[in-house]
């Protein structure tokens, strides 16, 4: 291995371990949940392992006193790239998926709407239709600003609505939505399925 690519693994590999170990504080109000083993959501009986697949749990949050509003965070770490995804579980309200659109806009100047789709995620019998947005933007993310893909994946499961946020670097490769549905499958048909 030439010196070069010798000093480019070694940078690519500090990177990420940089990356595991510096975390954003929590968002005011929001109080950081412990858990060792499986997360359950009591409220929903929702549950969120440790690992699934190639995703690693980072942190749960909750927003509200009672534990019916949370996020769990999971992120995929690889030496080439590194996806960031967030499921949020709360109480289903009659809000419609644009305003969600345009939560994710109004907090990036420089975001574009890519499209949007429907999709069905599938386990069995049980069939769950959700929408999907992919929007660009420009942000910090892995420690260096530039352009990011963001996926908005919203679920409504009356009584709750599982909205997932999956960000990653432009060029992380085309399996990402697939990824995404296989993460919010998982976790959102079959947590929710099996913990019943």
């Amino acid at each position: 291995m030439s010196r070069r690519k010798h000093h480019y693994l070694w940078l690519s590999v500090l990177a990420f371990l940089c990356l595991a170990s510096c975390r954003r504080p929590a968002p005011r109000g929001a109080k950081e949940l412990v858990a060792v083993g499986t997360y359950v959501h009591q409220p929903s009986g929702r549950r969120f392992p440790e690992q699934v697949g190639r995703f690693r749990r980072e942190r749960i949050l909750q927003y509200d006193a009672d534990g019916r509003d949370v996020s769990i965070g999971y992120n995929l770490e690889e030496l080439t790239r590194l996806i960031a995804a967030t499921v949020y579980v709360y109480p289903l309200a009659n809000r419609p998926f644009e305003m969600e659109i345009q939560d994710v806009q109004e907090a990036h100047d420089s975001s574009l709407l890519v499209f949007t789709r429907d999709v069905t995620l599938e386990r069995g019998e049980y069939k769950l239709a959700c929408r999907l947005a992919r929007i660009t933007y420009e942000e910090v993310f892995a420690f260096s600003y530039g352009p990011v893909n963001s996926y908005l994946l919203v679920c409504d499961d009356a009584p709750w609505r599982l909205k997932w946020r999956v960000t990653h670097r432009l060029g992380a490769g085309d399996e990402v939505i697939e990824l995404l549905k296989g993460l919010a499958t998982e976790l959102t048909v079959v947590g929710w399925r099996s913990a019943g």
